[in-house]
């Protein structure tokens, strides 16, 4: 990866690993113009891909094939930048440069399959330097137990999104632009399409412009509203769409939207927005809400007003483009590249994050502390990358329970179950975590599930029966933690602090006798037991 470097005073080994760039999606052509860039400013960087790289004429950065991610394709290099969940194991696993994840938006989300999302949702907890494109982004990525995250201003194509010689006059029909897949619920497609049936039938003369990766839903095309479709447009043709779009009208319904590209794309083309109150569309200028009519997600009666108003009067227009454009121009691509940069500097000396394989010590008396769960050797490929998840998360929960952060290693330990649900050791450490954290409702659910698949004598069986006692005893339930630690002391493997536990239950019950039995045998098993023998000594 050698060339002349051509102004970057310390430039680094840059590695971007690319599922596929075909065909070209707008978030690959997002995420290869900031290698470019990048390399444009000094670095070596090369660009890995499972697909043949199409020829690009002065190209500054690699581009080459390759079979597989692994430390075998990936040379040694400063940074090694996964641009889908599906590249961060092999960036982590790789050790080959501090692993980075360059979000552009939170992909589980878009993930139907329980299975696969459980899978993605797992990548993001990896550790792997985070770098988010949008505020709401990078909040979303820490509520769902991402870790620490750079946040940096995105990018728009500045040359192929830009206004119209002259703004678009108010016309006989006014042209509402809607975007993405009517498929996805809180994409808001559906109320988007009805807010337009509503202005049709208040009078206003209106055709719809729907762009789509997918071909028109019946559901949609039942509504009767006159509909232009555009089906799986290149990136490079929607800039023309713009131009023919009196209003964009954008409809997502909530947190789920990360950033939504369209609708900046449209501002920076001169189209006046119509924008659902969500997180996502407030997030592209915070402190401002002249860029857009903000309408209340759903709403089919304010969007209906909101179309109208905006298709009247030309005035509003202008004011509306007027903003947007300022707005639009904040999506610069060498300040994104100038930011992303710093964050790749930043990883880059810090290295790849700690996993530190050290479990947990506490003190059973106090907490339920987790047992350790061993690894075992995967088969293949796509196992072996489940348990590089599934050991990193673990490790994850394991720090954060040193840390006391016990929440958040409830949410490491959960990720990693949902890839290994019949795994009793991460069930168990799920159960742990949630007593420390104050759950003692999820504690007990998890222990409930452990004793209900194990044979009720064995040892691990004792183990979870004490913990159920330990738990119901923070809920002030000493009976029933009674009868936890009376079948704990039923197992095989019973000592002198089951017996001694079972002891306290009876006793805060009023069964003294049936205390002193239990103190009494805690002894025989351990005749040096200092709280059995304080315990008995203060019942005389």
């Amino acid at each position: 990866m050698t060339r002349e470097r051509e102004c970057a005073p310390d430039p680094m080994r840059i590695v971007w690993l690319l599922e596929s760039a075909a065909p070209p999606s707008a978030g690959v052509l997002r995420a290869l113009d900031a290698a470019e860039r990048l390399a444009a400013r000094g670095h070596d960087v090369l660009v890995l891909q499972k697909d043949r790289p199409e020829p690009a004429a002065g190209s500054a950065c690699v581009r080459r094939q390759v079979a597989a991610f692994d430390a075998d394709t990936i040379p040694p290099c400063d940074a090694v930048v996964a641009t889908s969940w599906t590249t961060v194991p092999s960036a982590v696993r790789s050790g080959r440069g501090a692993p980075v994840q360059y979000c552009q938006d939170y992909e589980p989300l878009g993930i139907q399959d329980p299975a696969l999302r459980a899978r993605a949702e797992a990548a993001y907890r990896l550790p792997a330097h985070k770098v988010a494109i949008a505020p709401h982004l990078a909040s979303l990525l820490r509520q769902h137990g991402a870790g620490p995250v750079d946040e940096i201003i995105y990018a728009i194509d500045q040359d192929r999104f830009r206004p119209a010689s002259a703004p678009r006059p108010v016309g006989a029909v006014t042209r509402v632009g809607i975007v993405g897949p009517w498929s996805v619920g809180w994409k808001g497609i559906r109320s988007g399409v009805e807010a337009c049936r509503l202005a049709l039938q208040s009078g206003l003369a209106l055709r719809l412009v729907r762009v789509s990766a997918f071909e028109p839903d019946a559901e949609e095309t039942a509504l009767g509203v006159p509909t232009e479709w555009h089906v799986r447009v290149p990136h490079d043709e929607m800039g023309a769409i713009y131009h023919g779009l009196d209003v964009l009208l954008g409809t997502s319904t909530g947190a789920e939207e990360c950033f939504f590209p369209p609708a900046v794309e449209a501002m920076a083309s001169g189209v006046p927005c119509v924008l659902t109150d969500v997180p996502c569309f407030r997030g592209y200028a915070p402190g401002r809400s002249d860029y857009a009519l903000f309408v209340e997600p759903q709403n089919v009666h304010e969007m209906a007003e909101a179309l109208t108003l905006t298709a009247c009067h030309q005035g509003l227009r202008g004011q509306l483009r007027d903003a947007g454009l300022a707005v639009a121009a904040r999506f610069d691509p060498e300040r994104h590249a100038h930011e992303l940069e710093g964050v790749l500097e930043r990883a880059a000396r810090s290295g790849p994050l700690r996993t530190d394989r050290r479990l947990a010590s506490c003190d059973p008396r106090d907490v339920c502390a987790p047992a350790p769960s061993p690894a075992e050797p995967a088969p293949d490929d796509d196992a072996a990358e489940e348990q590089l998840l599934v050991t990193a998360l673990r490790e994850r929960g394991d720090r954060l329970l040193r840390a006391d952060r016990f929440a958040d290693a409830v949410a490491a330990y959960a990720a990693a179950l949902r890839l290994r649900p019949a795994d009793p050791q991460l069930r168990d450490r799920v159960g742990s975590a949630a007593f420390l954290a104050g759950d003692a409702e999820r504690a007990l659910r998890e222990f409930d599930q452990l004793l209900a698949s194990t044979d009720p004598i064995a040892a691990d069986a004792r183990v979870w029966h004490e913990k159920r006692g330990l738990v119901l005893i923070g809920l002030d339930r000493w009976s029933e933690a009674a009868r936890a630690f009376e079948r704990a002391a039923r197992c095989t493997d019973a000592d002198a602090d089951t017996f001694n536990s079972f002891g306290v239950a009876l006793h805060e019950l009023g069964d003294v006798a049936g205390a002193r039995r239990a103190f009494r045998e805690a002894l025989r098993r351990e005749p040096a037991h200092a709280d059995a023998t304080r315990n008995l000594a203060e019942m005389w």
